[in-house]
């Protein structure tokens, strides 16, 4: 156990004094990280890169061990780690480890800092972004991936080279100086919403992706020293960044283990051996078996289920958006009377939205004029989404996908003028038709993960009929994020969107003076809220028309309609709008 000298200090003061050192600690030793790399940009000779990167590791070196210095000043935490003492130094590794939140990375900072050679990892093409620290790993070259959907690729397969480019441009530079690449094959942080979603065959983890993997082997396989296979587990439950920089996690256990690395895993090409793919899939299967049954028995089997008991009735890391069911969304059509007869949306809609601890949710609860049996035929097919999707200003490409039993649709969501797919930044969704039946339906999407450190993505849709020709439908849209996310977000939103606003009256119109509306994380998720209602709105709407005249007419109305709220919702002219959709809309059905 270490005993913190500022233990005596609330989690809550340790914490703000933990980030102030982590800030402080960053800045100083960044500021001497660019200054060696800016020679390195200047003199991009091999020469040169054989004695400036060692100095660029060497500086990050010594910023991974302040950073455990002020963990030692203000976290008391019991560390249970064996392996650690048997790993030498020389050489290139391969690092393989779970992953369940941003604490691991600091984790494993800590106990392999200069046991063996510095930890670089394979990070998202959207994390170069991030103040300072983004071009500090740009500085010590760490890999940046583009992460392109089965759709894309299908629809491309050259885009399969983009990210085999970046792994053998990353492992050359590499293959100078020794490093130790570090990858989580599970692609992104564990989640009890993620290991349902993928319904994965692992209790404690999520399924590995062998692609990374392979090409890092494939690329320099043969200087690897072997495979160091790392298993975090937290026993008191698993912290968030936040909680981590308070010492709210008061015991952390690691494994480490070397595993040798097959020949044939350094020579084969996985992309183009089916067999190989195969045996590799098998080979990384059989080791996450070997790691789920360690987690399990770390864990014990009394705190295994207590962490199974809590994933499942405690409450959720995100606010539950959930359907109401038929007969709630009837009360709730009854309970909304006066808001849907008087508002200020000019027809019977109401707007809700709420944030919590990094989540926000907006929903909106609307009567449109068409039957229930349109709403239902119209929206119960996963192909009509993406004809809803693309709507979006900032959608730039949408498909639906069958997998397996059920289907995804991918999209990808960029700026507001006309870019490159892959340049704009991925959200894969698994859609679901939960219900389906004369009286009621709903429609459920949901995405783990999504750019610039948001996650877990949540679209509801469900619908009962009123009378003949009326339906009552709820649109639900959610999402939330993690640190980076927030503070992406938080910088976005005072910036660009500094001047944007959401629907919700803050403070209502008095003396000649307009209303003040909501800002912030709330406003940004009642605007797309509402923009997806009118996607949906106009998706039906054109229905009524001629099928070669349809995709014009959700283009017209969908734009129409949002020119109503021009205080919350005008980005661009309509002349603008229709040229960039069209050659949107042109570029999914030639991909196709």
């Amino acid at each position: 156990m270490i005993r913190p000298m500022l233990r005596f200090l609330p989690p809550f003061l340790r914490g703000a004094i933990a980030l102030v050192l982590l800030v402080v600690n960053t800045l100083f030793w960044c500021l001497l990280l660019f200054a060696c790399a800016l020679v390195k940009l200047a003199l991009p000779f091999k020469a040169v890169r054989l004695r400036i990167d060692p100095t660029l590791n060497a500086i990050a070196t010594c910023w991974i061990a302040c950073n455990s210095g002020w963990m030692r000043l203000t976290q008391a935490m019991d560390w249970d780690v064996e392996g650690v003492d048997q790993l030498p130094f020389e050489g290139w590794y391969l690092v393989n480890c779970n992953h369940q939140s941003w604490a691991d990375i600091f984790v494993l900072q800590h106990l392999l800092n200069r046991r063996i050679p510095m930890l670089k990892f394979f990070l998202k093409q959207q994390l170069i972004y991030v103040p300072v620290i983004g071009l500090a790993w740009w500085a010590l070259d760490f890999p940046f991936m583009k992460r392109h959907g089965k759709a894309q690729l299908r629809a491309n397969p050259r885009r399969r080279e983009e990210d085999r480019e970046a792994t053998r441009r990353a492992c050359e530079k590499f293959a100078l100086v020794p490093t130790s690449v570090m990858n989580f094959a599970e692609g992104t942080r564990f989640t009890p919403q993620k290991h349902r979603l993928q319904a994965s065959p692992y209790e404690h983890l999520l399924k590995p992706k062998a692609g990374a993997l392979a090409l890092a082997l494939n690329a320099m396989g043969e200087r690897f020293h072997s495979l160091v296979d790392v298993t975090i587990v937290y026993p008191d439950g698993v912290p968030n960044f936040w909680q981590f920089l308070c010492g709210r996690a008061p015991r952390i256990v690691v494994r480490v283990r070397q595993l040798p690395i097959p020949a044939e895993f350094c020579t084969a090409d996985y992309s183009a051996d089916p067999a190989f793919r195969a045996r590799f899939g098998q080979w990384l299967a059989n080791l996450w078996q070997e790691k789920d049954a360690q987690i399990q028995s770390l864990l014990g089997g009394v705190a295994a289920l207590l962490v199974v008991v809590c994933a499942l009735l405690g409450p959720r890391d995100a606010m539950a958006l959930e359907s109401l069911g038929a007969g709630a969304m009837h009360a709730k059509f009854a309970a909304l009377g006066p808001q849907l007869r008087s508002n200020q949306f000019q027809g019977p809609i109401y707007l809700d939205s709420a944030e919590g601890s990094r989540v926000t949710q907006g929903d909106v609860y609307a009567v449109v004029n068409y039957p229930f049996a349109t709403v239902s035929a119209g929206l119960d097919d996963p192909s009509h989404w993406c004809d809803v999707l693309i709507l979006h200003l900032n959608t730039k490409y949408c498909r639906g996908t069958a997998e397996g039993a059920g289907t995804r649709i991918e999209m990808r969501v960029g700026r507001k003028y006309d870019q490159p797919v892959g340049d704009a930044s991925l959200l894969s969704f698994s859609w679901r038709a939960v219900a389906l039946t004369p009286e009621y339906m709903d429609i459920e999407l949901d995405s783990p993960s999504g750019p610039f450190g948001t996650r877990d993505y949540r679209i509801l849709l469900e619908a009962v009929p009123l009378d003949a020709g009326r339906s009552f439908i709820h649109l639900g849209y959610a999402f939330g994020y993690g640190v980076l996310g927030h503070v992406a977000m938080q910088g976005y939103l005072s910036t660009v969107a500094s001047e944007k606003v959401g629907f919700t009256v803050t403070k209502p119109a008095a003396a000649g003076q307009p209303p003040e509306y909501v800002g912030g994380t709330r406003g940004l998720t009642e605007r797309n809220t509402m923009r997806y209602y009118l996607a949906i709105d106009a998706y039906l709407a054109a229905l009524a028309v001629p099928p070669t005249e349809r995709e014009e007419k959700r283009l017209q109305t969908w734009f129409a309609a949002t020119e109503k709220y021009p205080r919350q919702l005008h980005e661009m002219e309509r002349a603008s709008y229709l040229e960039m959709k069209r050659k949107e809309i042109q570029r999914m059905q030639t991909a196709q």
